[in-house]
């Protein structure tokens, strides 16, 4: 395998195995922690974070005592930039969609922003405010920190013309390779209250999102405070273990 010192070692190897799981059929085994370690030239320690990556953003399972195997469920994930489609979602509600920016600028982190980015406290960060409408009406409002070194003159006029994520790959080469997203029950505070026009203590959806790029770096940090009686999510679990 041709190392790039510029990034860790398993996690070129995960792009690797990546290309070559995408060729292979769904419970398909892949080669033994062995095998691996002949073909590319690496670690057994390389080639199982590699294994664990690879598990963990669902593209092999495994069997104990049988090896690992190829899951097929990587197939049916949509990509990132599509698979919250706020626009999408509301024009399939019949609604119209919109968003307005309501801040941009360049602000110093403060210590739970840095911490998340991995930069230093005071680093600057961008602080994107964004409120999305439908038929005009406030549905979710978010809050979101770049870090200012990843993106050097970045504007709001880039994000309004091609949105965020596509401003990233595009202008900035920010591949995205998947987010982590959690989510918990809320009240509305005031601040968030006077965009939503909720009133305060309002129960809502709290999202926190991390998006990682190709080297696994975040370069995103959005909070969102979503209306709870406008959405409601579905999340789907497959037993990749069954026989």
């Amino acid at each position: 395998m041709k190392k790039n010192l510029s990034m860790p070692l398993h996690t070129q190897l995960t792009d690797q195995l990546m290309e070559l799981i995408r060729e292979m059929g769904s419970h398909e085994k892949l080669s033994s922690e062995r095998e691996l370690c002949q073909q590319f030239h690496v670690s057994r320690t390389t080639v199982r974070k590699s294994l664990a990556e690879l598990e963990d953003l669902g593209y092999i399972y495994r069997k104990h005592g049988q090896g690992t195997f190829v899951s097929g469920l990587w197939k049916r994930k949509q990509n990132l930039l599509d698979s919250y489609n706020y626009n999408q979602q509301m024009l399939n509600l019949g609604k119209v969609p919109s968003h307005q920016i309501e801040y941009f600028g360049l602000v110093q982190a403060h210590k739970k922003v840095a911490d998340c980015l991995h930069i230093k406290e005071q680093d600057l960060v961008y602080k994107i405010k964004r409120l999305r409408l439908a038929d005009d009406e406030a549905m979710m409002f978010e809050t979101t920190y770049l870090p200012a070194q990843l993106f050097p003159k970045l504007t709001q006029e880039q994000i309004q013309e091609k949105g965020l994520y596509k401003t990233l790959e595009q202008e900035y080469g920010q591949q995205i390779i998947y987010a982590d997203e959690l989510f918990s029950a809320g009240q509305i505070g005031e601040n968030v209250a006077e965009y939503l026009k909720q009133p305060i203590s309002t129960p809502c959806l709290n999202i926190r999102r991390e998006t990682y790029n190709q080297d696994r770096k975040i370069i995103e940090l959005t909070f969102t405070t979503a209306r709870s009686d406008q959405f409601s999510y579905k999340v789907r679990h497959f037993n990749t273990y069954l026989e």
